[in-house]
């Protein structure tokens, strides 16, 4: 997983976050509480909707990044900031799959479990979020670290 979130390849990751909103949006239109699909539910609703449009924002985040790449463009405080970006909604996104799921969330089976260990691996594996986020500001603000 860890090579996941590689500007190189962004298609690994993308098809890994889309599989989380895949699995939320087909569990949430086909899972039934209360005699009716929990897809009915409008909390339910604006749930997959926030999901949705997190997963969109971190598409367009991976995709200028590769596009940076294969362009010759440097800027370190974006890619920091896209990173820790990124892997924050990623982990939004899975606890938002468990919310919907409910206990389900938690079980093997649904995989929705895996999904929110992989997530946090990419706010851990790739430099914690607090690094990538003090990375940029030292960038921006013109801050070395041995200042």
């Amino acid at each position: 997983m860890s090579d996941s979130i590689s500007i190189t390849r962004p298609d690994d990751w993308h098809c890994h976050l889309r599989d989380g909103e895949m699995m939320a949006s087909v569990v949430g239109a086909t899972a039934r509480q209360f005699g009716r699909a929990i897809g009915e539910f409008q909390a339910v609703q604006l749930k997959i909707t926030d999901l949705f449009m997190k997963l969109r924002n971190v598409e367009n985040i991976v995709y200028r990044l590769a596009w940076m790449q294969q362009n010759g463009k440097r800027d370190m405080p974006y890619v920091n900031a896209s990173k820790a970006m990124s892997a924050q909604m990623a982990v939004a996104a899975a606890l938002t799959a468990i919310d919907i799921h409910g206990g389900y969330g938690y079980m093997e089976e649904y995989g929705i479990e895996k999904l929110a260990r992989d997530a946090k691996l990419l706010e851990l594996g790739a430099g914690t979020t607090d690094i990538n986020l003090l990375a940029c500001a030292r960038e921006l603000i013109g801050v070395t670290e041995s200042s």
